[in-house]
């Protein structure tokens, strides 16, 4: 074979290896694996634990979700963010700060741990989360490596971080389940899997290793940087956890527990999102913010437009084929989560288009977007939620939740269009995939279920 043939099969392969090192193709392959892992950890774990394990651990990871949100600092944006973000002792004072608030976390909810319990309506939990709680501080020891390699574009080096850490974490969870049968299993694995992160984030990246290093001055800059992001955190984290809490209390632990295994399935679309608009699009966005502003309009549908369409076809999807997944994932005792995961794959569909206009609106200096997005939630949450449990019960409010993420949608065009990037035919275009997977979704579902029973 001579070199004038060689050549061009030479170029393709290097075509498609660049292709594959692509960013986007990085985070979309990661999520691939990230799912397919916990769809394989959940279908292992429910067929060697009581559906009421889910349920509790359902109340805990909320508990800890709740008290993270809370006293949420924008530490990664802090770094990816500022002009500092490389030096080291900027990064020894971000570190040491966040130990602190991580450690003050572990305390704390070691403290209130029998009371939360106790208002709850399960004071046997109250030692599980006091031990649950102590994953914060080893979230606070892990080094800022996720953040820098954000910023400096290395999103293979942190997909590979983040399936090294599921697979471990996964495996761990899997051999000691086997053996206790409790929801002691998750607990203990999931502080080893904090272990196992706090390695991986130290072995994996050069130059992460941190010294302790307190600034009073850091930690008023970073406060005025972070007021907006801890009142919205607090804001996401009554939209996010409000239906657990609520329905911890409305529902016996096993139903409760159905209702977290569609909660763990729905969440699959939104692990791509958001992964995708943090650490792609933003970045991409925030440099033609400053480089070229009077082409974001077009570069924030273009660059996204293709993965946008692909993730609008499969959510669609996704709401109309809950029944059959569920039942050829898990056994028959699992088929009422169908009916919970169709409510709340809804909030998929528009999921990574939200995540992106937060992105670019936030990219071009609207810092009070994600929160006003937030207040918007929270209103379709109380009023639509309240309304809904009052008229249907359980499932009303469930349903609410299911189509919050739909109000925000309606503001995200809005705040489009009043910076002058919104393009409807872009928006519609994305609106007919979702419709077309859902289509297509109820025609696979019709013809499984046909052969499955």
């Amino acid at each position: 074979m001579n070199e004038a043939a060689i050549a061009p099969a030479a170029s393709r392969w290097r075509m498609i290896a660049a292709k594959a090192k692509a960013p986007a193709t990085l985070v979309a392959g990661t999520v691939v694996i990230l799912n397919i892992i916990r769809i394989v950890s959940s279908m292992v774990l429910t067929r060697m634990l009581d559906v009421e394990v889910f349920g509790v651990v359902g109340i805990l990871t909320s508990i800890t979700i709740i008290f993270g949100m809370i006293s949420d600092l924008g530490f990664a944006a802090y770094v990816i963010r500022s002009a500092e973000g490389t030096d080291k002792r900027f990064l020894d004072e971000i570190w040491t700060l966040r130990l602190m608030r991580s450690a003050g976390l572990a305390v704390l909810l070691a403290v209130l741990a029998w009371p939360i319990s106790a208002y709850i309506g399960e004071p046997d939990l109250a030692p599980a989360l006091a031990v649950f709680g102590m994953s914060f501080l080893l979230e606070g020891i892990t080094s800022m490596a996720t953040a820098t390699s954000i910023r400096n574009g290395q999103v293979g080096r942190i997909s590979l971080f983040d399936i090294s850490a599921a697979v471990i974490q996964t495996a761990l969870t899997i051999f000691i389940a086997y053996f206790l049968r409790s929801y002691w299993a998750i607990i203990y694995a999931t502080l080893l899997g904090n272990v196992v992160k706090i390695v991986l984030s130290y072995a994996m990246f050069s130059g992460s290793r941190r010294h302790w290093h307190f600034s009073r001055a850091r930690a008023a800059e970073l406060w005025r940087f972070a007021r907006y992001i801890t009142g919205s955190s607090i804001l996401t984290m009554i939209i996010s956890q409000s239906d657990k809490i609520a329905l911890s209390r409305f529902l016996p632990l096993d139903l409760f527990g159905l209702y977290m295994i569609a909660v763990t399935l729905a969440q699959g679309p939104l692990a791509f999102a958001a992964p995708y608009a943090n650490r792609v699009l933003f970045p991409a966005y925030a440099r033609i913010a400053r480089e070229e502003p009077a082409a974001l309009r077009e570069r924030f549908y273009s660059w996204r437009r293709r993965i946008s369409a692909l993730f609008a076809l499969a959510a669609g999807g996704l709401v109309t084929s809950a029944p059959l997944a569920i039942e050829l994932l898990y056994d028959p005792r699992y088929r009422g989560a169908s009916v919970y995961l169709q409510l709340l794959a809804i909030g998929a569909i528009p999921a990574l288009n939200t995540q992106a206009a937060n992105a670019v609106l936030i990219a071009a200096g609207r810092m009070w977007t994600t929160m006003a997005s937030n207040i918007v939630r929270l209103c379709w949450l109380i009023g639509g939620g309240t309304l809904g449990y009052l008229g249907f019960g359980p499932i009303g409010l469930i349903a609410a939740v299911g189509t919050v993420e739909v109000a925000a949608q309606l503001y995200y065009w809005f705040a489009l269009g009043r910076n002058g990037l919104l393009n409807v035919k872009e928006e519609l275009l994305l609106l007919a995939a979702a419709l077309l997977g859902a289509l297509l979704g109820e025609g696979v579902t019709a013809v499984g279920l046909l052969f499955i029973h």
